[in-house]
């Protein structure tokens, strides 16, 4: 048991193998899952799913995104354009498997939860060091964050892949940084929220 001194806080963990840091990373990974696995539904939903899954086909069919009016509509800043990152992501999805079913949606859905609880576990480990109920607890508040299973509970969304992108994104900032501006950049994005 380790035992740290803050001014007249005495604050006290028991340190966590290995071992058991990956059985609780396998964990959050496990109930972001559950929650996420379609119980009552049987067809995906929502107008972005239906959009992206037909503009998707159309890339898988033709070879090509013929709507494309200018370099700046793949990122959605072109008039009348939609992010197109999700789309040609699920698009290849469809040309991989060679099926276009909605259950392709279910697994496209099930990597990026993934890639979002890996990226969270790894940030709670950059901030505290070894620290790995505290990686746990991370990787399971965002796993389970309402936000986040809307967007990525059998749908098809280019909020979920942001979402994803930007925690990948701040955790290699994060990871090049110093302790005093990490403290900074928390208070930082805490008043933000605010």
């Amino acid at each position: 048991m380790k035992t740290f001194i803050y001014g007249s806080n005495v604050i006290s963990y028991v340190k966590i193998s290995r071992r058991t840091g990956v059985a609780f990373f396998f964990l959050a990974l496990l109930s972001s899952f559950l929650t996420r696995y379609p119980i009552f539904k049987v067809h995906s939903g929502g107008f972005d799913s239906e959009f992206i899954l037909y503009l998707s086909k159309s890339i898988a069919r033709q070879g090509t995104a013929s709507w494309v009016a200018n370099s700046s509509s793949y990122f959605g800043l072109h008039r009348f354009s939609y992010p197109l990152g999700s789309v040609f992501l699920y698009s290849s999805f469809i040309q991989v498997s060679s099926s276009e079913s909605e259950y392709m949606i279910l697994l496209y859905n099930m990597i990026l939860v993934v890639l979002a609880v890996a990226s969270a576990f790894l940030f709670g480990l950059v901030i505290r060091k070894k620290d790995y109920l505290f990686a746990f607890l991370v990787a399971y508040v965002f796993g389970m964050s309402p936000v986040f299973i809307l967007v990525s509970s059998w749908t098809l969304s280019a909020r979920g892949l942001f979402m994803i992108v930007f925690s990948i994104l701040i955790l290699i900032s994060f990871s090049e940084i110093n302790r005093a501006k990490k403290i900074f950049i928390i208070s930082f994005f805490i008043i933000l929220i605010r």
